[in-house]
């Protein structure tokens, strides 16, 4: 798999902001290429094609960081304090009602730490507690921002805070699985997505309760980018403890088993599949990819896995 600039057929195609869009899906075509989630798809380019000759060629992870940094902007507010606002892709920053998320404001901080970016600095300093119209960070995600550079103290109550929290968290999703009757993640090559029209209404009640997988990738994420200290390999081993049996990339950030057999057999799964589980809890049009032209180049989630896999396996 490879990193290609150019190509505007591969299912991941950059736009003129040197951003990263997915293809439309066939039952939306005037879909803008999910520009509303482009930052953490952007940490992930960055993370997996970091070393890609053509990466290099272009410009470098450079490149793709400059694009994320026009979506952060200085701004004076009435009482003529600078402050810094977030937006989900370039094209939005006229936009009346900003909803910006936490998650991607995350992300955008994640990739500056990432890069060892001075931006950096200038984020953690005129970020608010109030992200956009929309969104505000919670307590723990404000501690984790605080904490990015290893203060001790913040490190402190970030842990206080965060290690609980996932601990309830995956105690309640084992309930959940055991009174709704999920089963654990299949293996990609025996998972059929089950129609939510074939679904119990208990189930689809219960499902929406869980705590989301893609927010406990987001933690192994952001776990993993902190000083690894004693409270660091806590909550890793607590958040390894509710991870889903087949999702290596969480698992790779959490420092659990994966072995190379089961990173260089996975096939790529349109439908963002690290970040949700392989059962009936599964809500997105999740499969194996089929269509040549989108395996050309770009192949995201092939080349993320392999990727930390490598870096973690030095």
């Amino acid at each position: 798999m490879t990193f290609d600039p150019n190509n505007k057929t591969a299912f991941l195609y950059l736009d003129e902001h040197d951003i990263f869009l997915r293809q439309p899906p066939s039952w939306n075509p005037d879909d803008d290429g999910n520009e509303g989630d482009c930052i953490g798809r952007q940490l992930d380019c960055i993370m997996a094609w970091e070393n890609d000759e053509n990466l290099i060629a272009w410009g470098g992870k450079e490149r793709l960081v400059e694009a994320v940094k026009k979506c952060f902007v200085l701004k004076i507010d009435d009482k003529g304090r600078i402050y810094m606002e977030g937006y989900r892709h370039p094209n939005r920053l006229d936009d009346e009602y900003n909803d910006m998320s936490r998650d991607h404001t995350l992300y955008g901080l994640l990739i500056m730490k990432y890069v060892d970016d001075p931006f950096l600095d200038i984020m953690k300093r005129y970020l608010r507690w109030r992200i956009s119209d929309r969104f505000t960070f919670t307590p723990e995600s404000w501690l984790w921002m605080k904490a990015l550079k290893g203060n001790r103290f913040y490190l402190f109550l970030f842990y206080l805070m965060a290690i609980p929290v996932m601990f309830i968290s995956i105690i309640w999703n084992k309930f959940i699985y055991k009174v709704a009757g999920f089963k654990e993640e299949s293996h990609q090559d025996d998972f059929v997505l089950v129609p939510n029209n074939e679904i119990s209404e208990k189930k689809l009640k219960w499902r929406k309760l869980l705590y989301p997988t893609y927010a406990m990738l987001e933690s192994a994420i952001m776990t993993d980018a902190l000083p690894k200290t004693i409270g660091n390999w806590i909550l890793k081993k607590v958040t390894l403890w509710g991870a889903p049996k087949h999702n290596y990339l969480m698992k790779l950030f959490l420092d659990g088993k994966v072995t190379r057999e089961q990173v260089y057999g996975y096939k790529s799964m349109q439908g963002g599949r690290w970040s949700t589980t392989l059962n009936e809890t599964n809500d997105r049009h999740v499969a194996i990819q089929t269509k040549p032209e989108y395996l050309a180049a770009n192949v995201l989630d092939v080349d993320l896995v392999r990727a930390i896999y490598e870096k973690k396996n030095k």
